[in-house]
């Protein structure tokens, strides 16, 4: 019984070690895959990097670049309290890229993403490569720190956006702008012609503000007023609204009148078109006497006393006699029309204020041209009849003898003296006087 009792204690502990054999491989398996993914068995040149700090964005193992390139990554971040040491892993490959007397700058891979290290290259580069256990300081230039502190300005407002909105907009952005460099850097080569050209005026620009300044400070002062307007013009909005019913029924009768006139001026239209042509004659004429268009309206003007008094003034009716004679016979063919013959032109004659009586004007209308009644064969035409009365009147038309005798009839009228009564009195009086017997009363 003993036999197969040790038999079994041996096989037990054979399986048991067994078992601590395999999760040994196992751990060790575990141990070196953690070996390799840290590089512990690939050749590094490790420097360390002193800086001034290094924030929460930058983690081992943080990559190592120079000029995109990737030459190392970051090992340890340790604090030395003023300051930040970190150890950097560089490729042995690549030492060679990286002169001795390399500085380094800490900045984001995005806006939003963690902090690499990157190798910046002096102005002045060292020919001597960089040695493992070199001390690299952090770049302290003016660009340096502006970018720095831009960056670090710009987190806490990147912090209180949402991400994702800005990685929209940046990325439209992005798009926008791929593919366009050279049109932007010509229109910035543009912009800087522009300013320079501007610079000059820079104090008739400085003027300018100044003078803005002044008209808001009057603006300031017209404030009142402005409110004023304003405020009537809100109350004229407010009318506007409140009437918009009657205001919306003229436009819509306004519609139909607009309707109505186009069918007005669609039916006339050839009408219309020969109304101005035919009217082109008159208005030539009248374009011809319009000179003496003004001093005839003043001289209406100023005879309306002369007129009214001969009419009677307060008391209606001519305050003459007028005794009819024998009758002088009817209109006549081709013996009693007036002729047409006189185109001297606008002429005034002295007209709004005469300063005398006017000459004895011969009228070409067919009657007394030539001094004498017309002796054309329109006149040879007329009937003895006809002539026999008429003709004795017809030659005294006018004339100087007649003149006389109505000045000495319309001077009481008017109030005027004989030689006073203005040519308007005779041209309407004669005409109703010739041929007939006047007694003054």
């Amino acid at each position: 019984m003993s036999a197969p009792k040790t038999a079994g204690l041996a096989a037990a502990v054979k399986r048991r070690v067994l078992g601590l054999g395999f999760l040994a491989v196992i751990a060790g398996a575990v141990a070196l895959s953690i070996a390799l993914y840290n590089k512990a068995f690939t050749p590094v040149v490790e420097v360390t990097l002193k800086a001034g700090s290094a924030g929460n964005q930058l983690s081992a193992p943080a990559d190592v670049k120079l000029r995109g390139l990737i030459v190392g990554e970051v090992r340890t971040i340790s604090s030395t309290g003023d300051g930040a040491t970190l150890e950097l892993a560089l490729d042995p490959d690549q030492v060679a890229l990286i002169p001795a007397n390399v500085q380094a700058q800490l900045v984001p891979k995005t806006l939003f993403g963690e902090k690499f290290v990157d190798l910046v290259i002096p102005d002045k580069p060292s020919q001597t490569p960089i040695r493992a256990g070199a001390v690299i300081g952090q770049d302290r230039s003016v660009t340096a720190r502006e970018t720095e502190q831009a960056l670090n300005d710009l987190l806490p407002l990147l912090t209180a956006l949402r991400p994702q909105d800005v990685s929209t907009a940046l990325n439209g952005i992005s798009s926008a702008l791929r593919g366009r460099g050279d049109r932007l850097g010509k229109n910035l080569v543009l912009v800087d012609g522009y300013l320079k050209g501007i610079n000059p005026e820079l104090p008739t620009l400085r003027q300018n503000f100044d003078g803005l300044a002044d008209f808001s400070d009057t603006l300031n002062r017209t404030t009142p007023n402005l409110s004023a307007v304003l405020d009537n013009t809100s109350f004229l909005a407010r009318s506007l609204v409140d009437t918009k019913g009657s205001l919306s029924r003229f436009l819509a009768s306004t519609t139909t009148s607009t309707q109505d006139l186009d069918r007005l001026l669609t039916n006339n239209e050839n009408r219309l078109v020969r109304l101005a042509a035919d009217s082109l004659p008159s208005l030539q004429v009248y374009d011809k006497y319009s000179p003496e268009f003004p001093c005839l309206a003043k001289g209406l003007a100023a005879s309306d006393t002369f007129i009214s008094n001969s009419f009677g003034g307060l008391q209606p009716g001519l305050h003459i006699t007028l005794e009819f004679v024998k009758e002088q016979g009817g209109y006549t063919p081709n013996a009693d029309e007036p002729r047409y013959r006189d185109d001297r032109g606008p002429r005034c004659y002295g007209i709004p204020d005469p300063k005398g009586r006017a000459a004895d004007i011969n009228f070409k209308d067919g009657f007394r041209d030539n001094g004498g009644p017309d002796t054309t064969q329109a006149g040879a035409a007329s009937s003895p009849a006809g002539n026999a009365g008429s003709e004795p009147a017809r030659a005294l038309a006018g004339s100087t003898a007649e003149r006389r005798v109505m000045g000495a009839v319309l001077a009481p009228v008017l109030g005027v003296s004989g030689d006073d009564v203005p040519d308007l009195a005779y041209l309407l009086f004669g005409p109703m006087a010739r041929g007939t017997q006047v007694g003054l009363k």
